[in-house]
């Protein structure tokens, strides 16, 4: 992945260790946050993900919160995720993430602390094809099989 730092006070992003698959951001300036409060909040990069060999393969990354984000903090990414497509990937386009404060009590970020991590992805390309039966059992529901 080529990565570009906007804010060269910051460390470039790296994986904490081995088994990482995420890298860690740091938080580009200081950020406070109200009770209830939403945020954008920079992490001083550009990236565009590495490419790869098949046309129907296309690299993206998605900002998550690093799992400990929300029991320091109280903050959430309002969002889950952020897809980062792959063509977002210009000089001004800096990736941020929407924080938004869940908590009772002022949140403070200061510049350099990791809340989220970057990792890549790849998605199929497929084409669409409108059908007018889709031939499946229906299962209804929402999101559960029981």
């Amino acid at each position: 992945m080529n990565i570009r730092r906007v804010n060269k006070k910051l460390p470039l992003p790296k994986y904490q260790t081995n088994g990482s698959v995420g890298i860690d951001l740091h938080v580009s300036g200081n950020h406070t946050f109200a009770p209830k409060e939403a945020k954008i909040v920079p992490f001083g990069i550009n990236v565009k993900p590495q490419q790869t060999v098949f046309q129907t393969e296309v690299p993206f990354t998605i900002l998550v919160p690093r799992s400990s984000l929300f029991k320091k903090t109280g903050l959430i990414l309002a969002n889950s995720v952020g897809i980062i497509d792959n063509d977002y990937s210009g000089n001004d386009d800096e990736i941020k993430g929407l924080l938004y404060n869940t908590s009772d009590v002022i949140v403070t970020l200061r510049e350099g602390d990791r809340i989220c991590q970057l990792v890549q992805l790849i998605a199929l390309k497929t084409e669409l094809k409108e059908v007018t039966n889709m031939e499946s059992k229906n299962r209804k529901g929402f999101g559960s099989t029981d």
